[in-house]
């Protein structure tokens, strides 16, 4: 660990031995002790910012005319620390005291502790300062992180986001930003499923699993084949192009990057990917920067999910733009009257629908009752092209329930 890499605190002791003591240990915790000897000394420093985090004796002094040692340093500093709160400077700090200085009663959100057991008052300090600095970033990116909960994004994202952001803001360059891709993602993914939620994305793309490369091709407003163009059975577009060229960009981007074929080791001699091949994750550090991309760059595809859907709010109207067009495995529309052979499919059917839906085919309710179909039932049959509210879409004629 470099002294690049040591978080800055400062250490308010009128004890100078226990002080440099103190700095040479706190460096193995990963910190980099300033000390001061009184409350007036450290008082400008530390509402400079300098530090992330205050270690205060609990019995010191406030200025270098105090008589003694007492507890009125302790009281000077909780007022100053508490006054700046105000001008938003927020320092969090922990009391470290001798077995004779437990006269001053403790606050509910300080926490003590015993000279002699630095080990745990480090960890107190370093979970400080992580939640310190997670507070920042929140601050910092608060639009970003109001779309990373309901009723926008599933708040299971917000911690995903998180860690990432909290990665790029460090500024590790250790090669470990490829362990954040797969979060991502997923963070990806939640957004795929609140567009949907919000009708900017046919069922298909969707349920059961997000198909992200089709979905992101749909939202840039492209005509799309499902399940691919070499097999395509349904045709989907959209009236208008939702994403901006730019965001789409973005958002193929992040996919690229984020996909676990990027960050395979092409000049290892098989083609595994294994996040505990050391060699690989250090060749893979030349890039110390692709997590930063990806990270601002789905910062603004959920900027403007949330401008969008606050200017097309409702998800019923918004799904009116989306259309489905049978067509051959060509891509080419099946003309009317058209029919297929499907076999073996599902019958997904919900209780409260009179119709099911049986791979890309819907199934009538006179269907339905004739064969006793319920939710999971295994079905083939012939399918035929029809018009249904404005859309082409296929419907069962015949069934074999297996």
């Amino acid at each position: 660990m470099t002294l690049f890499d040591l978080v800055p605190i400062a250490l308010v002791d009128d004890d100078e031995a226990y002080a440099k003591a103190q700095i040479a240990k706190a460096v193995a915790h990963g910190f980099e002790v300033t000390w001061f000897k009184t409350w007036a000394e450290a008082k400008e420093p530390i509402r400079e910012k300098r530090f992330k985090a205050l270690i205060l004796d609990a019995r010191g002094q406030v200025d270098e005319h105090s008589p003694t040692e007492d507890i009125d340093h302790l009281h000077e500093a909780r007022r100053d620390l508490d006054q700046w709160k105000g001008a938003n400077i927020h320092i969090p700090y922990v009391i470290n005291t001798g077995f004779d200085e437990g006269a001053t009663k403790n606050r509910r959100d300080e926490r003590r502790y015993l000279k002699g057991n630095e080990k745990d008052l480090y960890a107190e300090l370093q979970s400080l300062v992580d939640r310190s600095n997670e507070q920042a970033l929140r601050d910092r990116y608060a639009d970003v992180f109001a779309v990373l909960q309901v009723p926008y994004l599933d708040a299971v994202a917000d911690p995903m986001f998180m860690d990432a952001l909290r990665f790029v803001d460090r500024g590790d360059k250790s090669g470990s930003d490829r362990l954040f891709m797969n979060p991502l993602r997923q963070v990806v993914e939640h957004f795929f499923y609140a567009a949907h939620r919000h009708g900017l994305l046919p069922d298909v793309l969707v349920k059961p699993r997000v198909n992200q490369r089709l979905s992101a091709l749909f939202l840039r407003g492209e005509r799309v084949l499902y399940p691919s163009r070499s097999s395509a059975t349904v045709a989907l577009k959209c009236d208008r192009p939702m994403m901006p060229r730019i965001v789409a960009d973005a958002l193929d981007n992040i996919l690229r990057v984020t996909s676990e074929s990027s960050h395979a080791d092409e000049t290892a001699e098989d083609s595994n990917y294994s996040l505990d091949n050391l060699e690989a994750l250090h060749e893979h550090g030349v890039t110390p920067y692709l997590l930063s991309t990806i990270v601002f760059q789905l910062m603004d595809v959920l900027v403007w999910f949330k401008k969008f859907a606050a200017k097309y709010p409702d998800p019923k109207a918004n799904r009116t733009w989306l259309h489905e067009e049978a067509v051959g495995s060509d891509g080419v529309p099946l003309l009317d009257g058209d029919t297929k052979e499907l076999g073996r499919v599902v019958v997904k059917k919900r209780n409260d629908n009179t119709y099911a839906h049986a791979g890309d085919a819907y199934i009538n309710k006179d269907l339905i009752k004739l064969h006793s179909l319920v939710d999971g039932d295994l079905v083939s049959g012939q399918v035929k092209q029809v018009e249904l509210n404005g859309q082409s879409k296929w419907e069962f004629t015949t069934i074999t329930k297996h």
